[in-house]
Parts: structure tokens; C-alpha cells; sequence
């Protein structure tokens, strides 16, 4: 199958991250534009989901998104 022609490229990381005695494991995306710049960032897997942490990373994604296409990552505006 091949890629759509408007798709990013992309590269998806594994993390652990130190939770009290134990860790908690989140997979994030990252997309990038033709010149190789990073565009989008989202978490895919982030724990349980409907949950207050779930909800926090997915606006955390938006935000680190809307900063890497130079827009304020609160409101979403172009940053001049």
C-alpha cells in the first residue's frame, strides 16, 4: 500500500517514564514537513484512556503541535 501523497513522514518513540516505584509507558508520534522540520507531536498511546492524565496529554500533544508550526500553543494563533 502506498503512502497517501499529503502524509507527513514520521517517526513514533517509546518512553518510560518513573512513576513512584513503578513506570508509565506512553508512545508518541512525531511528524515532519518535506524539509525534515518537526510539524505535528501527538502521544499515542498514553495510559488509561477518559482518565485526568489521558486528557492532560492529549492537550499537551496540541500544544507542543501548535508551537512547532510557530503558533501560540494556548490560543492556536500565528505568533508574529
Amino acid at each position: 500500500m502506498s503512502k497517501a501523497a499529503n502524509r507527513l513522514s514520521s517517526e513514533t518513540l517509546d518512553m518510560r517514564l518513573p512513576v513512584g516505584s513503578g513506570f508509565h509507558e506512553l508512545t508518541c508520534s512525531i511528524a515532519f514537513d518535506a524539509k525534515g522540520y518537526p510539524r505535528e507531536f501527538v502521544f499515542v498511546r498514553r495510559g488509561k484512556s477518559g482518565g485526568q492524565l489521558d486528557d492532560m496529554f492529549v492537550e499537551l500533544g496540541v500544544m507542543i503541535s501548535r508551537a512547532l508550526q510557530n503558533r501560540n500553543p494556548q490560543s492556536g494563533e500565528p505568533v508574529a
